[in-house]
């Protein structure tokens, strides 16, 4: 489904749920890739210093080379890959959140696990690795289950956006139209100190797809749209970035 040539807002909370398009410039996208890269560097340096040499002549893109020198799933918890405040403020200056503030009257990074501060999240995904992507869910179900707050007239939608990685190889599944459906049935367990829904896609009858993101790109998806991360099939790591937005209440 092509949403490029629609509103944002309409497509978010339309039919198809979401709105895949043109996210940053070209400048802008060097320049968040150098930001991700410092604060790659920085978790290496700390846990393996001597190979910090490796890793930076391989870069984010070949990452999946030199990652048998260290426990990838210990070395990249969630709070490590959490952009630092000039990340954020880059977020906040660049031309993709001038445009989702004009379309949606506001809109306010804010904290995906239960609402503040602010934070912005980078994923690292190898090449072929089954265990670096999510399954399928529903942003919201995380809410409801933590009994997170939301401000009043306020309500939250998700971004993200490739950072690197191979066009139609890597990237998010979406399944358009289930932002509609509120009585998916799930799970919850206590993993990561937090309570997080399960779901069995294969026992529903749900087809998402692989969504084509170049570079740059960016999704922008309510937050009840079921979706998850693909296995990177191309033959360099998948980078990318995500955060949630508070914006007013239709």
């Amino acid at each position: 489904m092509n949403t490029e040539q629609i509103n944002i807002r309409d497509a978010v909370d339309g039919a198809p749920g979401y709105w895949a398009g043109p996210g940053l410039t070209e400048i802008e996208i060097v320049e968040l890739r150098r930001l991700i890269e410092q604060r790659f560097l920085a978790r290496i340096a700390t846990i393996a210093p001597d190979d910090v040499d490796h890793f930076a002549a391989a870069g984010l893109a070949q990452y999946h080379l030199e990652s048998y020198r260290i426990d990838h799933s210990s070395v990249w918890p969630r709070h490590e890959r959490l952009m630092g405040q000039d990340g954020i403020d880059f977020i906040n200056q660049s031309s993709l959140m001038y445009r989702l503030a004009a379309e949606f009257g506001s809109a306010q990074i804010t904290n995906e696990i239960e609402g503040e501060p602010p934070e912005v999240v980078w994923r690292l995904v190898r090449p072929g690795q089954t265990d670096d992507v999510g399954p399928l869910h529903a942003d919201r179900w995380f809410w409801d289950i933590n009994k997170w707050p939301t401000p009043d007239g306020q309500r939250c939608i998700k971004v993200w956006l490739l950072v690197n990685g191979d066009t139609g190889l890597a990237g998010l599944r979406v399944a358009p139209g289930t932002h509609r459906q509120q009585d998916w049935n799930y799970t919850v367990e206590y993993r990561h100190g937090l309570d997080k829904p399960v779901f069995d896609e294969a026992v529903v009858d749900v087809e998402p797809f692989l969504l084509e993101t170049p570079p740059g790109s960016a999704v922008v998806f309510s937050y009840d749209l079921l979706h998850g991360g693909a296995v990177t099939m191309g033959d360099q790591c998948r980078v990318s970035l995500e955060f949630t937005l508070f914006v007013p209440q239709c």
